[in-house]
């Protein structure tokens, strides 16, 4: 399960039941570069 919110500096981040807090917008960037890297 993912809980979606924003953290302390209003970033929508992804929070995994692990308690591990994700970037969106750096998830995108980094897959974004392995997208690129694999083309």
């Amino acid at each position: 399960m993912f809980k979606s919110g924003r953290n302390k500096d209003g970033q929508l981040v992804v929070r995994t039941n692990s308690g591990e807090e994700i970037n969106l917008l750096e998830a995108a960037k980094r897959y974004g570069d392995l997208i690129k890297a694999s083309a």
